[in-house]
Parts: structure tokens; C-alpha cells; sequence
């Protein structure tokens, strides 16, 4: 589950790819300059400005006047924002420990839609710690805060969405080739709009697995994963009626075909319960199938990539974890570093999702709701000195449902400096 530019999916260059479980990107911060791999007890403090364009902020579908249902006076379909960010990272090493700290925050501010101005903000704290040669792990707190989806909730209005996340994870390797592995975490997602709280939710889970490595590249691996969603109990709708309870059973791979080539991704079978619809008698389908993800790599050359995945998996948008959905699609990203200053990134992603409950939004025809959405990216990274960082961004987002009230066209550009110091 993720939303907008937030972070934190499963991680690398296959995050870039994933179109399934994000929100419409109405947060565009400027991303943190990042400190070295090899840096320890090092402190970076950074600033940026970004401005961002959107024509159609409220996801409304084509032909449609004005901005439906709006909680605010004279509101304007596209509009222009601006984000100001001041942030600061560091690294430190302690021994065989690694500590890493990184926090900013950002004031966004809108043209004519000025109801809507909020701060945003995120924090990481993470500790790498070891424990003799072969005992290893991590621990880990996020703190997110950010503008929820017009796209998902179909709520008009501001509503800023509050994450955190913890988890615990651990690894002990037998010997050479075999490895035990498990994770514990929980998160709280929480709406500032009242209207919106139903769908606050807590989530606790964790995953234990088995691994066997062949090689430093190439490991197989057997894990299980369960999650368990509590929702905000709501006097206005029936308690209890969208907690759910998930396993997961799963075959997990990582093999590189040559040195240039690699493929990973996992096959699995997935149940999903809900024991409270049927005796509040909302409905709400329950779920078991077959959920899989293969993606690859392959670096061309010296200087460009090209990372392509496909999936089948069940999926939910952070800012409506209510509603799910069978998610299936591909994705191509290609990457070109042109100079050692830049960069340049392509994305295009297709899904079609498969609603299987729309358990807490209005079903406005008589069949279950599909969605066809698609986007196309363009990311050029410019770093003309070490302290500067120049991002520009080109998106097209569509979006075709047999609901019309969410389909839409949306197309953004913005354009962001950051300067860090030491």
C-alpha cells in the first residue's frame, strides 16, 4: 500500500515500477539528495522548491463542469502548487551498528484552491544492526503525512492522511547456503477529514520465511505472511465490518540469467477473510487465489537499463483500504544515464482492476465495479554539482471505469531544486 510520491513499497527499482495500490499523485515533494552508501557519521541538511501543475487536481471525469460535490467555494479543476522543503539526513556507525535518520518537512501551497493548503511531512529512523557473524537485521520507523487521492475517496475537500509504520526485521544464516528470516510490523493510518475516518485503520502482521542460496545472486525461498486490519469503529456504519485477516503462502526467487540480466518475483496463494460482513450482512467478499509478480533486468550498457514487470496480486489504495481489488498489469521502465550529471527515466504502466467488494463507496450500476488505469512517465534528473539536484517530471495518468464517476485524464509537469549543505 502506498500513495502518491510516497515511499516505502517493497524497496530498489522495482517500487518505480508499481502502479497497483498508489493513489493519483497529488503530493509532489522534492525528493531528499540521499547521502553516499559508504557514508558514515556524516549529516547532510537540505532545502528545495518545487512547482507543480495539474490539470485536472480533482480527478473528475472528462466533460465535467466545474468540481462535483466540493467542500469549498470556487474551487478550479487544474491549479498550480508550490512546496517548500527543508529536511536534514545522517548517518552514523557504532561498531558492527548503522544508524540512519532522515526527516523534512513541507508547506504546499495552492494557486486558487488556497482550502487546500496543508503541511506535509516524513521521517525514517532506521538501525542495521549484526549481532555476531551471523545474526543480522533491522529496525524501523516511518512517520508519513500527506494529501489523500481525489482519485480514490471521491472526497472534494482537504483531507490529509497520517502514517506510521514500524517493523522489526531479522535474519540468521544456518551456513553457506541455508538462511531463516521473519519480520514483525504494524501501522496506523488515520484521515483528517471526518468524512473520511471510516477509513482509518490499524494493521498488524509479519512474515517468517526459509531461504536457500546457491550462490551471492541466485537464492529460492519459502515464506508465509498474515495481516490483520482493524478499522476505526464508526456509529454510522456497522462496526466491525471491513477488519479483514490475510495469509499468504509463497514461493520467493531472485536469479540472474547473466551479469547484465536478472529476474525475480514470487508465486503464492493468498486468502483474505472478513468474519464481521456476513453477520452485519454488508456483503463484503472474502477472497482466495493464486497471486504472483515476476520482475526483470537487464542493464544494456554502461549507462542504460531497461526494468519490466507483470503482476496478479490483490490490492487496495492507502487513502480507501476498504475497497480491493485483483490487480493485473505490466510495467517498462527504461533508464538512460546520459553524463555522470543526467539522468534520465521513462515509466509506463497498464492495470486492469477487478474490484471485489465496494464495501465503503457508492456501486452507482448494478455490476461490480472495473477499472482500466494507465499512466506515462518522464523523470529527468539534472545534478550540475554535487550540492544541486534539478528534477523535472512529465506525467499522463488515464483512468477508464465502468463507473463513470472514476474515470478520468490527468496530466502534470513540475519542476524541482534542492540544494544540500553540510
Amino acid at each position: 500500500m502506498m500513495r502518491g510520491v510516497r515511499r516505502r513499497t517493497i524497496g530498489g527499482w522495482i517500487a518505480g515500477l508499481l502502479i497497483a495500490g498508489t493513489a493519483a499523485a497529488e503530493n509532489f515533494v522534492p525528493p531528499p539528495p540521499g547521502l553516499p552508501i559508504d557514508a558514515i557519521d556524516a549529516v547532510r541538511f537540505y532545502v528545495g522548491d518545487q512547482e507543480t501543475y495539474d490539470d485536472n487536481l480533482f480527478r473528475v471525469p472528462p466533460g465535467t463542469a466545474g468540481v462535483p460535490g466540493a467542500v469549498f467555494p470556487n474551487p478550479s479543476q487544474g491549479d498550480e502548487a508550490n512546496t517548500a522543503t527543508v529536511g536534514g539526513q545522517g548517518k552514523w556507525g557504532i561498531g558492527q551498528q548503522e544508524v540512519e535518520l532522515d526527516v523534512h518537512g513541507d508547506e504546499n501551497r495552492f494557486e486558487h484552491n488556497q482550502a487546500l493548503n496543508y503541511v506535509s511531512g516524513d521521517a525514517q529512523g532506521t538501525w542495521d544492526w549484526h549481532l555476531g557473524q551471523f545474526l543480522s537485521g533491522q529496525v524501523q520507523a516511518v512517520y508519513d503525512r500527506a494529501l489523500a487521492s481525489f482519485s480514490e475517496t471521491r472526497f472534494s475537500g482537504k483531507d490529509v492522511v497520517t502514517s506510521v509504520q514500524e517493523l522489526a526485521y531479522g535474519r540468521y544464516q544456518l551456513g553457506p547456503h541455508w538462511a531463516v528470516y521473519g519480520q514483525v510490523h504494524g501501522s496506523y493510518i488515520d484521515h483528517s477529514a471526518l468524512s473520511q475516518q471510516y477509513d482509518d485503520f490499524h494493521n498488524n502482521g509479519g512474515y517468517a520465511g526459509v531461504e536457500y542460496a546457491t550462490n551471492v545472486d541466485d537464492t529460492f525461498a519459502f515464506e508465509y505472511r498474515y495481516i490483520d486490519v482493524t478499522f476505526r469503529p464508526d456509529i454510522g456504519a456497522a462496526v466491525g465490518a471491513y477488519n479483514y485477516s490475510e495469509d499468504t503462502y509463497k514461493l520467493v526467487a531472485k536469479y540472474s540469467v547473466t551479469d547484465k540480466t536478472q529476474i525475480s518475483g514470487y508465486a503464492g496463494y493468498l486468502e483474505r477473510k472478513y468474519p464481521g460482513s456476513n453477520v452485519v450482512g454488508l456483503g463484503i467478499d472474502s477472497y482466495s487465489g493464486d497471486v504472483w509478480r515476476v520482475n526483470g533486468g537487464w542493464a544494456a550498457t554502461d549507462k542504460t537499463s531497461l526494468n519490466v514487470s507483470v503482476w496478479h496480486e490483490l490490492h487496495a489504495y492507502i487513502d480507501a483500504e476498504s475497497n480491493y481489488f485483483v490487480a493485473e498489469g505490466e510495467s517498462i521502465g527504461p533508464t538512460w544515464n546520459a553524463t555522470e550529471k543526467v539522468n534520465l527515466t521513462l515509466l509506463a504502466a497498464y492495470e486492469k482492476q477487478n474490484y471485489i467488494a465496494n464495501s465503503s463507496i457508492v456501486v452507482t450500476s448494478g455490476t461490480a465495479r472495473e477499472d482500466k488505469v494507465g499512466y506515462e512517465q518522464l523523470t529527468v534528473r539534472y545534478q550540475p554539482r554535487d550540492r544541486w539536484i534539478f528534477i523535472a517530471f512529465l506525467r499522463h495518468d488515464k483512468r477508464e471505469s465502468n463507473q463513470y464517476v472514476f474515470s478520468f485524464n490527468d496530466n502534470v509537469a513540475s519542476a524541482s531544486l534542492t540544494y544540500s549543505f553540510w
